[in-house]
């Protein structure tokens, strides 16, 4: 096996993602999506929407759908931001990471639908791609700032060795990946 290379298009997908899961900023402090100093709007978004797009990087808009947000219409903001994709996720619980933090923040799937529902009307070229928590679980490729690869398949976070330490085929062995999922919840961005 080779070492792990990501062609530039790769990269640059990944340097373009921004989360964006309220217009409100009180929705954004109820819900922990702040740091301590900044609260944006959907004005702020979109400044930083277009700075990402002046700069010729690809868009994605990533979103986490919980219970104070489900009712928000986004897709008028998403239009004007025209994001190649628009990733919407059902909160996800991990045990030990955020299951104290979302407590009353899950949602059921029904209440998934129907954010998604009320946030299909959108411009043609916005790919809009769902992710309930069976999609999510094992089908990311994830590093801690440790350097890391860790995975969420039993509900936990599992870490393994440093990448830099035990190289990244070693890594990548002590991690699960599931590429049919990820193919499946159309990881593959270019």
């Amino acid at each position: 096996m080779g070492t792990l290379q990501l062609p530039l298009s790769v990269l640059l997908c990944i340097l373009s993602g921004l989360s964006i899961d309220s217009l409100n900023p009180e929705t954004n402090r109820k819900a922990g999506r702040y740091n301590n100093q900044i609260l944006f709007s959907g004005l702020g978004y979109l400044e930083k929407c277009r700075t990402i797009k002046d700069a010729g990087f690809l868009l994605k808009i990533n979103t986490v759908v919980h219970m104070l947000n489900q009712n928000e219409v986004l897709s008028h903001f998403i239009g004007q931001a025209k994001p190649e994709r628009w990733k919407i996720f059902k909160i996800l619980p991990v045990l030990g990471q955020n299951s104290d933090d979302i407590s009353g923040l899950e949602i059921t799937d029904a209440e998934f639908q129907h954010f998604l529902d009320i946030n299909k009307d959108l411009p043609q070229g916005i790919a809009i791609v769902p992710e309930n928590n069976d999609a999510m679980t094992g089908s990311y490729l994830m590093i801690d700032p440790a350097g890391r690869l860790f995975d969420n398949t039993k509900g936990v976070y599992t870490y393994g060795e440093p990448i830099l330490k035990a190289g990244i085929n070693s890594a990548l062995k002590g991690i699960y990946q599931d590429y049919g999922k990820f193919i499946e919840r159309k990881g593959l961005y270019v």
